[in-house]
């Protein structure tokens, strides 16, 4: 139980800093992750990148 509260804390924190737009790189197995969620669709993503102005390039 204390795992999913600190991954919550973890997601909440994450979700502060790209809406300050601080530059991060988020990855799960040497893959690309945002919010701690890897398997996003496409559509998700460039939500994502519009909503907190990110480039997943970087």
């Amino acid at each position: 139980m204390r795992q999913r509260a600190d991954e919550r804390r973890l997601g909440r924190l994450l979700q502060a800093w790209y809406e300050r737009r601080l530059p991060l790189r988020e990855t799960y197995r040497g893959q690309p992750a945002l919010l701690l969620r890897h398997n996003l669709s496409y559509e998700d993503l460039q939500a994502f990148r519009q909503r907190y102005g990110v480039k997943l390039s970087e």
